[in-house]
């Protein structure tokens, strides 16, 4: 479980008709978590070469400003073809301080 204020990396460990992320190699991922936005074009989202994943990194600002269950979804085009995962929820900690550090 991860806490606000905490540096998360999460990996994108998703399919499509039984195809691989990385197989399936698409021109966009979205994921979009607490209100933040993160894009494979914009840079938010990156190939974790040890995972063999994508992976998208959430700083310790962004992560203060998540709720105590936080919704997420995924969105993957392709072509001129989208296709979304459900909103799913994440439990995310409290945390006493509110310095970045």
């Amino acid at each position: 479980m991860y806490n606000q204020g905490d540096t998360i990396s999460i990996l994108l460990d998703y399919t499509i008709d039984d195809v691989s992320l990385v197989e399936y190699e698409p021109d966009e991922i979205e994921f979009y978590i607490g209100g933040n936005r993160y894009t494979l074009t914009g840079g938010d989202i990156a190939f974790d070469a040890t995972e063999k994943k994508y992976a998208v990194r959430i700083e310790q600002s962004e992560s203060f400003e998540f709720s105590n269950v936080t919704k997420y979804q995924i969105r993957i085009q392709k072509g001129g073809n989208v296709v979304s995962s459900g909103i799913q929820r994440m439990l995310i900690g409290a945390s006493i301080s509110r310095t970045v550090i």
